[in-house]
């Protein structure tokens, strides 16, 4: 919209960086770490004698997922390949991610298609990442976040393909559709899974290296895609060496094994 009313990208990017701004201090002012989860004082710790409160069954219930209760070092997490594995996998969601954000304008614009039709199936992308967000990744405690990833880099892989040979408007919103959706459920389940399988004794080590990996692969797309861009004027081989690293990245997801018979809230 603001894009349309000035007629500039720079305008838009900087409302979006004014928002960045903003959220700082609103986070600062009002997120609390809660050892109760609530927003009053912190509950105190159980005495001795006392018996912890009994989750209510219900919700212990609606937890179908492994969740480690062992204190794992971020030493012995970097020794253990599940974690590779689980980086690697949200790397394919970030990999799609800045694929579309990079290079989908150009690409479709080079494919011929009007900026309004582009314009148009980019404002999916954002509206349906939100639905990504709260709808797949809401199913985190019933199917293992990590395999929820790797659906969502199956599709992610589809949509690539479909956009490297998109011959109409129906297949443009279908690529920015799909891409918001999947990466809205990674960018939340990542997390979730890496907080699920190694605990939270190193949770903020164990997630910044876990993006590090995502971050530098992820880089590379738009090295890449301007490379061919610049040799031959179209970026389809490039969608399609993407989708070839998606899917590899979706392997990856189903191939983490989780132990059976300790630490699992199963």
């Amino acid at each position: 919209m603001l894009i349309g009313a000035t007629g500039s990208w720079q305008v838009a990017w900087g409302f979006v960086g004014a928002c960045g701004i903003l959220v700082v201090p609103l986070a600062a002012a009002f997120v609390r770490d809660r050892r109760d989860g609530s927003r009053g004082k912190a509950s105190e710790p159980q005495g001795e004698g006392e018996a912890a409160p009994k989750e209510p069954q219900r919700r212990r219930a609606a937890v179908r997922v492994y969740k480690t209760t062992e204190k794992i070092p971020f030493a012995q997490v970097l020794r253990m390949p599940a974690f590779w594995l689980i980086a690697l996998a949200g790397t394919g969601g970030y990999a799609a991610y800045t694929l579309a954000v990079s290079e989908g304008v150009l690409h479709f614009s080079a494919l011929g298609f009007s900026q309004e039709s582009i314009v148009g199936a980019v404002a999916t992308m954002g509206a349906l990442g939100l639905v990504g967000t709260l709808g797949i990744g809401a199913l985190s405690d019933r199917i293992e976040p990590v395999r929820l990833i790797g659906g969502c880099l199956i599709a992610l892989t589809v949509a690539i393909v479909v956009a490297a040979f998109a011959s109409n408007t129906p297949m443009v919103y279908f690529y920015y559709a799909v891409t918001g959706l999947a990466f809205g459920a990674v960018s939340v389940t990542f997390p979730t899974a890496i907080a699920n399988y190694f605990g939270q004794t190193a949770q903020a080590r164990n997630l910044g290296t876990g993006l590090m990996v995502t971050t530098l692969v992820a880089s590379t797309i738009p090295v890449f895609s301007g490379a061919i861009y610049d040799g031959s004027g179209l970026l389809s081989s490039a969608f399609l060496i993407a989708a070839g690293i998606v899917a590899a990245c979706a392997v990856c997801a189903f191939v983490v094994r989780f132990p059976k018979g300790r630490g699992s809230d199963r």
